[in-house]
């Protein structure tokens, strides 16, 4: 049985979660371009026709802590990506909330 990359969800419902989807990149990439001081456009396009040739790797997409694609996209202050769940699990109830991956203390609104 061959795979299908399309979401099994169709009309309004496939629609809201390909733009959440579309929107969770866009922090990630830029989260990622203030990290590298790059500004990152929000219109970005492939380089080339046909091919994944948008200069991204998978790595980009991974949690920093299960190191698995990430599900419910979080991002640290600091740029770093998290899972939701695993960045709520590594931070501390009782200390200053910090990045789990680098220290940095969180900030409000990413400054």
């Amino acid at each position: 049985m061959e795979e299908s990359s399309e979401l099994p969800y169709r009309g309004d419902i496939g629609a809201a979660m390909r733009a959440q989807d579309r929107d969770a990149v866009r922090q990630i990439l830029s989260a990622q371009g203030r990290q590298d001081g790059q500004a990152v456009s929000s219109t970005a396009q492939p380089t080339s026709r046909g091919g994944n040739d948008w200069g991204l790797s998978i790595e980009q997409f991974k949690c920093a802590i299960c190191r698995e694609l990430l599900h419910k996209p979080c991002i640290a202050s600091c740029g770093h990506p998290f899972c939701f769940w695993c960045l709520h699990q590594a931070m501390s109830p009782v200390a200053p909330s910090a990045c789990p991956l680098c220290i940095q203390r969180a900030t409000a609104n990413g400054k």
